[in-house]
């Protein structure tokens, strides 16, 4: 319940740029990317980059004028379409617990199709359905988890299992599918996870 602090932000930045690792002629495209604070790191080190969120009011604060390079589109990640082989990178940080299984598996299907070869992707920020009761790690979190499936209204949203990411990103064709677990600095280590594709 407490935004993460700038320091910390600014390691998750590293650990993205390190993880991508962008290039000066890569088109990298940007999923939910809010109000650019990613989507900045990325553009000091691309070509271009498309930065695609469907809340105008964030998509405000990324700063163009700095960043000419930077192109947005205001839409549902679920509702994208680009040609094959656009991208060299593509980041969706802190976005995949938003959708479902099925949309997952069509999201993944896209972002395959979206790479350009020898291109990859960073799933970042993922619930780790492995390691759920490190988050719902009190009897009163795991009554509110055990009432959202009632109700239908999740806390966090999809969690994943590593090892069914990783048999879907090889399903899309992904040569290669990473898990990668949060350094110790990051508050979210305990439960997160991130999937790095080629």
């Amino acid at each position: 319940g407490r935004p993460i602090g700038e320091e910390q932000f600014g390691q998750i930045v590293d650990w993205v740029i390190d993880h991508l690792s962008p290039e000066p002629e890569n088109a990298i495209l940007d999923l939910c990317c809010g109000n650019g604070s990613i989507t900045h790191a990325l553009a000091e080190r691309a070509g271009t980059v498309v930065g695609v969120d469907f809340a105008e009011d964030l998509l405000r604060h990324v700063d163009q004028q700095r960043f000419p390079n930077i192109r947005l589109q205001c839409n549902d990640i679920r509702d994208c379409e680009f040609p094959a082989d656009s991208f060299d990178r593509i980041l969706l940080y802190g976005g995949l617990q938003y959708l479902t299984q099925g949309e997952t598996v069509i999201l993944l299907r896209n972002l395959r199709q979206w790479l350009s070869p020898g291109g990859r992707v960073l799933l970042g920020d993922i619930p780790d359905a492995d390691r759920m009761w490190s988050f719902f790690d009190t009897p009163q979190r795991k009554a509110t988890y055990f009432e959202q499936l009632v109700t239908g209204a999740p806390i966090i949203g999809t969690w994943f299992a590593p090892a069914w990411l990783t048999h879907l990103a090889r399903d899309c064709g992904f040569a290669d599918a990473t898990v990668l677990y949060q350094p110790e600095a990051f508050s979210f280590r305990h439960f997160r996870f991130e999937l790095l594709l080629r």
